[in-house]
């Protein structure tokens, strides 16, 4: 099962639970785009965006969308957070004013569960940078 089904698969939970005119509604979506998104004939796939949009709706954990209902999956990115959460906060006495601001705002999207792939890439980037300015070669 790929990440397209999976969303599909999630979406289609969410609109047993709550109704699709709810789902659509809460989304800011027309019911009918959802119609074509349950449609196995239509080429639309739940992108990326559209997956954390639904997520921020129903104030579900980033990445919700993306795994199937297992809680040990769940688990594993809300640990993953939690670690990206703290090596921020322990970033910010050594970053640059520029690099600060950033991590703010990633620092609070980490916080608010609201923190998209990119910024996540973004901070394994700054990671990466302050990690070689500060520790000799091979000492990681």
């Amino acid at each position: 099962m790929n990440t397209n089904d999976i969303r599909l698969e999630r979406l289609l939970q969410l609109i047993q639970e709550h109704g699709q005119t709810k789902v659509a509604n809460l989304v800011g979506i027309e019911s009918s785009y959802i119609s074509q998104l349950k449609n196995p004939n239509n080429p639309k796939k739940i992108g990326e965006k559209l997956a954390r949009r639904i997520e921020d709706a129903f104030h579900l954990p980033h990445g919700w969308m993306d795994v199937l209902h297992d809680n040990e999956a769940m688990r594993v990115i809300n640990e993953q957070d939690e670690t990206m959460l703290k090596l921020a906060k322990m970033m910010l006495p050594v970053a640059t004013p520029h690099s600060n601001a950033h991590l703010q705002r990633i620092i609070e999207g980490l916080e608010q569960n609201r923190i998209s792939d990119a910024e996540k890439k973004e901070l394994e980037v700054m990671l990466k940078v302050i990690a070689e300015r500060f520790f000799p070669k091979g000492a990681l």
